[in-house]
């Protein structure tokens, strides 16, 4: 009997470690892993954006203005993919030849060599040829200080408001300037071209023979995130990158990555080396795709929605506003499918207000309604056949508080024209009693001079008839 009471106790005692509850840290219940920490970076300036929906997923001293050092051939590039002269054949100025600094980055361009354009494309973006930059400048618009100021002026165009460049290789310069997000929204626009892709996302390019060379250049591309290194930092889901270096920058990268169908731009700026530039791009591309999704916003979230817009109290105009398709939202926000929302829109717009933003809110796994992010709505202006009304074709008030207005204006206006009249009343009776008063004075010195010439002339007849005669 004690033997099998025993071996009882012993299986309970076995059966409950079995089945007891594990206290081990709770893991992400879809990956399995811990959600990344937020990377400490070192670097003066670092941003990581979502190339699909443009938002900023992680930002340090975006705005602060740094040397753009060789990253500023992204958009020398940019601008000779789009002058249209990819196909066509240049020839390097001696000027440009005499300009190169030897100790710096360049193919060895000869003077009057003649070289497709498209192979200086891929000198200045993979090998950050100073000389292929130069080159690209001089026959994209004829000399360097007109391209410097297409480039500036193309800045302004994608948004970049803290950038001034003044050459098209990023040789340092006193006013050659830019921010980590001028350079994310550069490559952001870059990065629509379809040229401009295959040439970032190259690792190694031979150019064709020349006049100057018979047998052509080889190089490969400066970062190592696309390419096996002694430094080891390849990436896997890197799809290009350009890096920068000089005295004053520091160590730049500009690069690109892809995975699960989503695109992310990271610009490291001011690194202290290398290594460190390439170790906090990686770690912001891990968080990154760890920790945000990319959630498509269907324009039915939003109903066919017009809105007047006002001037003065009155409709002059309404513009219709719809959610663009293919809108992408980035978020880090975990919510139910099919529990989107959008904000409210406005009742009315004033004219000139052209921005409209609506809130996108969902709820969470703990069924609380949360904020996944905002995104830009698509307007079009639609001109309208105003009521008609006695007056001829007049504005119609907008709303109560609009008719209130109008109201009250009609009342000040009226009040104005009283107090006007009653002002002019007053001053007419004044001048009336003034002109009245005046004449009774000069009515009453009339009397008072007949009456002493009447007493006068009494006195004179009385007197005796000789002293009348004597006097």
């Amino acid at each position: 009997m004690k033997r099998i009471i025993t071996f009882i106790l012993g299986f309970v005692f076995l059966f409950s470690l079995l089945c007891a509850p594990s206290f081990a840290e709770p893991q992400d219940s879809d990956s399995g892993q811990q959600p990344l920490q937020k990377p400490d970076i070192q670097s003066g300036a670092a941003i990581v954006m979502d190339a699909d929906s443009g938002a900023i997923l992680y930002q340090k001293s975006e705005n602060e203005k740094f040397s753009p050092a060789d990253t500023v051939q992204i958009l020398t590039v940019l601008l000779g993919i789009e002058s249209g002269k990819a196909s066509e054949t240049v020839t390097v100025s001696k000027d440009i030849v005499g300009e190169i600094d030897r100790e710096g980055t360049h193919i060895s361009l000869s003077a009057d060599e003649e070289v497709k354009m498209s192979d200086l494309f891929y000198a200045s973006l993979l090998a950050s040829a100073a000389d292929a930059a130069k080159t690209i400048a001089a026959a994209v618009s004829g000399s360097e200080e007109t391209f410097v100021q297409a480039m500036n002026q193309r800045m302004e165009r994608v948004g970049a408001t803290n950038t001034s460049f003044t050459n098209p290789d990023g040789a340092y310069a006193e006013n050659n300037f830019t921010t980590a997000k001028d350079l994310a929204l550069l490559a952001l626009e870059a990065l629509k071209n379809k040229t401009f892709r295959e040439i970032f996302g190259t690792a190694s390019y031979t150019m064709d023979a020349t006049n100057k060379n018979a047998s052509g250049r080889s190089f490969s591309t400066l970062c190592l995130l696309m390419k096996n290194s002694e430094m080891d930092v390849k990436y896997e889901y890197a799809v290009g990158g350009k890096t920068g270096w000089n005295g004053n920058a520091g160590y730049n990268l500009v690069s690109a990555a892809k995975k699960d169908g989503k695109t992310l731009i990271c610009v490291i700026l001011n690194a202290e080396n290398s290594k460190q530039r390439y170790e906090e791009t990686i770690a912001l591309f891990d968080y990154a795709f760890s920790e945000f999704q990319n959630v498509s916003i269907p324009p039915s979230l939003l109903a066919p929605t017009e809105i007047p817009v006002m001037k003065d109290g009155t409709i002059i105009r309404k513009i219709h506003v719809e959610i663009p398709e293919g809108t992408v939202l980035s978020t880090n926000v975990d919510f139910q499918e099919g529990t989107m929302s959008v904000s409210e829109l406005p009742k009315f717009v004033t004219e000139g207000d052209t921005n409209l933003t609506l809130t996108v809110s969902a709820k969470d796994l703990n069924n609380n309604v949360v904020e996944i992010g905002t995104i830009s709505l698509k307007i079009e202006t639609e001109e309208i056949q105003l009521e008609q009304s006695p007056g001829g074709n007049k504005p119609v008030p907008l709303s109560f508080g609009a008719k209130l207005w109008n109201v009250i204006k009609t009342i000040l206006i009226i009040l104005l024209y009283v107090v006007l009249g009653i002002i002019l009343i007053a001053a007419g009776l004044f001048l009336i009693s003034y002109l009245q008063r005046r004449q009774r004075q000069k009515n009453r010195r009339r009397k008072l001079e007949e009456q002493k010439l009447e007493l006068e002339t009494d006195a004179e007849e009385q007197l005796p008839t000789g002293r009348r005669h004597k006097k």
